[in-house]
């Protein structure tokens, strides 16, 4: 769980490895996976036009 909840930049390399196979292995886990990075996206923001932005693409995807 917590490779999936994690930020991808706070994984090791192994880590990585074992999220990106499960992800090939599982096309409904990587789209649920892909959203929560869109809407992390979101929530990073730097600014008010850039969380706009990031926003619509999440619910565009």
């Amino acid at each position: 769980r917590r490779l999936l909840m994690a930020h991808p930049k706070h994984l090791k390399l192994e880590e990585k490895e074992t999220l990106r196979t499960w992800l090939e292995e599982n096309p409904e886990l990587k789209k649920q996976w892909v959203a929560l990075q869109k809407f992390r996206d979101i929530y990073c923001a730097k600014s008010y036009k850039k969380a706009q932005k990031a926003l619509e693409d999440w619910c565009s995807h």
